[in-house]
């Protein structure tokens, strides 16, 4: 099977990937582990980490989505990875990234880096606390447009913006500017 396959039959499993990676910050578990005591807990798997580079090297810069793709193919349905000298989380099981994203078990966490942002943007939708008012109106106003369907329907139109942006960046002939 070629690497294009797996991400093709992986693809839609990305999704929950980029969800945890990018949402792994903003996350605070509310209820402690209900783990029983006689099982034993499991490392998260993953490849081996060199000194300095951590995983990095066998990431395709080129097919970057692709060499998560074939990593997650071969450690799922959960793994970890380092990059850049911290320890990542990544899944990809539909059934772990529905568990993840459970708002009766986990809540927003503003982190440090959006804790400094708050003086500048106010209480935004990622700066805002759980509990502000804010947090409450902006994510029961944005939840109904990003459910499954929702994003079915943008794709199209996400896809044709992420070309032109491809196009843009690869012209010899357009302008080089700083900021662009």
């Amino acid at each position: 099977m070629a690497l294009s396959d797996y991400a093709r039959v992986l693809g839609p499993l990305f999704v929950g990937v980029a969800i945890l990676f990018l949402g792994r910050k903003t996350w605070h578990k509310k209820q402690p582990s209900r783990i029983p005591n006689s099982e034993i807990i499991q490392p998260i798997p993953g490849p081996k980490p060199l000194p300095v580079f951590g995983n990095a090297l066998l990431l395709d810069i080129n097919d970057l989505v692709g060499s998560i793709l074939a990593i997650a193919y071969n450690y799922r349905p959960i793994f970890s990875l380092t990059l850049l000298g911290k320890r990542e989380t990544f899944v990809s099981s539909p059934a772990l990234c529905r568990e993840l994203c459970d708002e009766q078990r986990f809540h927003k966490l503003v982190t440090k880096g959006l804790e400094r942002l708050r003086p500048v943007t106010g209480d935004g939708l990622f700066t805002a606390y759980h509990d502000s008012h804010a947090w409450g109106v902006a994510h029961r106003v944005l939840l109904p447009y990003f459910g499954t369907f929702r994003i079915r329907d943008m794709f199209d139109d996400m896809k044709d913006i992420a070309e032109q942006l491809c196009l843009k960046w690869y012209d010899p002939i357009a302008p080089k500017c700083k900021g662009c």
